[in-house]
């Protein structure tokens, strides 16, 4: 059935989307200015927080997953308006 085969296949599928995950978050860096030697040091951050949220999907739901995706968010987003506070 479906279902074996897809169980039988989850650990690929669960990497490739956690990738895909990665690549989406890209769009976060100006890559034209970037070197292709450092593309996997900021691939690896991101695809390892697709495993950490992609983890967190399959134990908790999808709600805890957005939640997780927030707190991820969240940790720049503060340490930025800090460094903005201080220089202001």
């Amino acid at each position: 059935t479906w279902r074996r085969y897809y169980r039988w296949r989850f650990g690929w599928v669960y990497h490739l989307s956690a990738l895909v995950f990665a690549a989406v978050h890209l769009n976060n860096f100006r890559l034209a200015d970037v070197p292709y030697w450092m593309l996997p040091l900021l691939v690896l951050p991101q695809w390892s927080a697709g495993l950490v949220v992609g983890w967190m999907r399959v134990r908790r739901g999808i709600g805890a997953a957005v939640l997780l995706h927030g707190i991820f968010n969240s940790g720049p987003i503060l340490i930025i308006m800090l460094v903005l506070n201080r220089a202001g």
